[in-house]
């Protein structure tokens, strides 16, 4: 995609058109309630020599800047808006007097999931830049908006062709927001930059988090039917409990926006966690089969996504995951983990407008979380692990005596929350390890 806007720039001496280009990459195709990120994005602009002396106070010899660029997402006559904000340039040389000011920020694209079928529209919207001069005061932001004597057509980005579910008609304009998921296929181009991110082999040894070599699994977590003998001498741990790590990606459904979310997203910088892998082996009293046991700290980077929705105003959150420890048992060519996490919820956006949910937004109870897997899976090799969850209400949300929990608690806690990851296989921490694909959604 590559594409050149004008726009119109609001300077402390006066307005001033301002060309601005864009080149990036958005995704090829996609299907209705699955997640995207559209890839990195280049954005240019050239600011005249007469408003730099604005911007640039005398004597300065570098400056920093970022920009915050709105799009205006279209689907089945519905439209709202996408935040891409923090898109930053290099420190950079204050230029010469009588030189034209060039800027290039880069960045990606907020996470977006749409709920029904129908093209995405991706077009150039507000975009406001800010300046960090060396030694000085930050000026005021510099507001711009796509001048309004250019067709829409002068505006597009890109276009999703979003399939997989029923396309929903829109009801009376404004009423009607799209809900995303996709690949773009105007101005799309295959980003083999970013699929060599998704495969690449990183190192772990920073990554892996601490997990005490006293934690052993919870027999509480054991399936259904399999009773263990009191603990002796002679039954439980048969190694010394080897640390390894491993990394674990998926999706996780949000039923109430007919959406999903990527979990530690495999071209993101995805989290690993680590496995203690000291196996306690016991007989289960009724059948005889051996029941084996080990503990699992799945870490999670925190999510950023945006679900829009027809009949609802488009939401964009960042959920952390405070995960327990995890106990898993595998019982023949079964395999559980079960384990508790506490979800936390900041930076909320309600069509763009950040909504204060103060900084002890969470779930009111830990989420009792059970994945499974059958033959397919190996604790040592990976593999696929599926389960279903109920999402707690919230609690703590709100700021200047405002009580949102309800509003959080409506917009996303109940039951029938599907998840699906891959885990990876294990490796030594000093080691690397490949970041498992995500699965089929």
């Amino acid at each position: 995609m590559d594409k050149t806007v004008v726009y119109q720039c609001v300077f402390p001496s006066g307005s001033r058109a301002v060309e601005v280009g864009f080149a990036g990459v958005f995704p090829v195709a996609g299907e209705a309630g699955r997640p995207f990120t559209p890839g990195d994005m280049t954005v240019r602009a050239t600011l005249p020599q007469d408003v730099t002396g604005d911007l640039l106070t005398s004597g300065a010899e570098t400056f920093g800047s970022e920009a915050a660029l709105t799009t205006t997402v279209t689907q089945n006559g519905g439209t709202t808006s996408a935040q891409w904000p923090a898109l930053s340039a290099e420190l950079a040389t204050v230029p010469p007097a009588g030189q034209d000011l060039s800027l290039t920020y880069q960045g990606t694209g907020p996470e977006i999931t749409p709920a029904v079928a129908g093209d995405v529209t991706f077009s150039a919207g507000d975009l406001v830049l800010t300046f960090q001069v060396d030694g000085a005061d930050s000026p005021a932001p510099v507001e711009c908006a796509p001048d309004p004597a250019q067709a829409e057509e002068d505006l597009r980005l890109a276009t999703v062709e979003v399939s997989g579910g029923e396309e929903e008609e829109a009801t009376e304009e404004g009423e009607s927001t799209p809900e995303i998921e996709g690949q773009a296929r105007e101005g799309a181009e295959d980003n083999p930059e970013a699929d060599a991110q998704a495969d690449e082999v990183r190192p772990l040894l920073e990554d892996c988090p601490d997990l005490p070599a006293s934690v052993q699994p919870d027999p509480d977590r054991l399936p259904e039917g399999i009773r263990l003998p009191d603990p002796s001498p002679d039954a439980g741990e048969v190694s010394e409990g080897t640390p390894y790590c491993t990394y674990a990606v998926g999706f996780a459904d949000v039923t109430k926006q007919n959406g999903a979310a990527i979990v530690n997203d495999p071209s993101q910088n995805p989290r690993a966690g680590s496995v203690r892998a000291a196996m306690w082996v016991y007989p289960d009293e009724d059948s005889g089969q051996f029941v084996q046991g080990t503990v699992v700290q799945l870490d999670f980077a925190p999510v950023r996504s945006t679900f829009l929705s027809f009949g609802f105003a488009p939401v964009t959150a960042t959920v952390a995951f405070d995960a327990e420890p995890a106990s898993v048992f595998t019982v023949g060519e079964t395999t559980t983990v079960g384990y508790y996490q506490t979800l936390r919820v900041s930076d909320v956006e309600i069509n763009g407008v950040p909504l204060d949910v103060g900084p002890n937004c969470r779930s009111a109870r830990p989420m009792d979380t059970v994945l499974t897997a059958g033959s397919g899976y190996d604790l040592f090799m990976g593999g696929p692990l599926s389960g279903e969850v109920e999402i707690p209400p919230f609690t703590g949300c709100g700021s200047n005596g405002e009580d949102l929990d309800p509003l959080l608690t409506a917009t996303i806690s109940g039951p029938g929350n599907a998840l699906k990851f891959n885990q990876g296989p294990l490796c030594d921490p000093c080691t690397a390890n490949d970041i498992p694909s995500l699965p089929e959604h």
